[in-house]
């Protein structure tokens, strides 16, 4: 194997990379002893497999900001969802009205108010429906102290599975 001493260089090339000549380009004390045949790297494997990642992932776009609308999309859409075909005009008009209670209370209280269903709509073991008599008027603290899991009068089968 010959080996070429290198010269230092100011060329067209980035810092740290050979060109054509075999010359390291750099500083003016970068000089060293250059191979005339590329130099092969191992990776460094353990137990068979190498550690790190073989590339590195770069994004090619910026994520999209929906601006906070898509927690009611998907809402709405799961409420659609449970909210039977069979529902008359007026059990619709029932929950319209409880929405409306809920915005009422918020306005005269100072306090969050908010609408929730008793079973909820995804629970861990049953869903519930969108109906009246699933839903009732809360406060949010509450409400979040209940959860998505259980529910009033739930049977204690059913909790043993949680």
């Amino acid at each position: 194997m010959s080996t070429v001493r290198a010269a230092v260089c100011y060329g067209p090339a980035a810092p740290g990379v050979s060109n054509a000549s075999n010359t390291v380009v750099g500083r003016p004390s970068a000089i060293s002893t250059v191979t005339a045949h590329p130099v092969q790297f191992t990776l460094a494997l353990t137990m068979g497999y190498h550690v790190g990642p073989l590339f590195i992932v770069q994004k090619r776009r910026a994520p999209v900001i929906h601006g906070g609308t898509l927690g009611g999309k998907r809402r709405r859409r799961r409420e659609k969802r449970a909210t039977p075909r069979w529902l008359t005009p007026a059990q619709k008009l029932e929950i319209r009205k409880l929405y409306l209670l809920a915005e009422a209370l918020t306005e005269a209280r100072g306090e969050l108010w908010v609408v929730d269903h008793i079973v909820p709509l995804d629970g861990k073991l049953v869903c519930g429906l969108h109906v009246p008599w699933n839903m009732r008027v809360l406060h949010w603290l509450e409400n979040s102290k209940k959860g998505w899991g259980t529910w009033p009068d739930m049977p204690f089968e059913q909790l043993e599975l949680l």
